[in-house]
């Protein structure tokens, strides 16, 4: 994978979560699909999440020492928010 779609990658996720913590017009489908999608390329859907666990972390160290505990209560609802998502469509709700 070269460093462009390394690049459109991070720039999809970035515009999910903004979209998940706002308007929330497509996140949750194209959470859905991109397991589907990653599944298929052989990526263990249990793994999936952990990705977006890597964010925060990245995130979490570029903002030291400004990220507070509000920063972290955020990530952890968006993060049981993805969880949830993908769950519900598990379920077939």
């Amino acid at each position: 994978m070269g460093e462009a779609a390394k690049g459109h990658m991070l720039d999809e996720v970035l515009n999910a979560i903004l979209d998940f913590i706002g308007p929330g017009h497509y996140a949750a489908a194209l959470l859905r699909s991109e397991r589907v999608n990653h599944e298929n390329l052989g990526v263990d859907p249990q793994v999936f999440m952990v990705f977006f666990a890597v964010v925060r972390e990245s995130f979490r160290e570029l903002a030291r020492p400004d990220w507070t505990p509000r920063m972290d209560r955020a990530w952890d609802d968006l993060l049981n928010g993805f969880a949830a998502a993908l769950a519900s469509e598990r379920i077939g709700t």
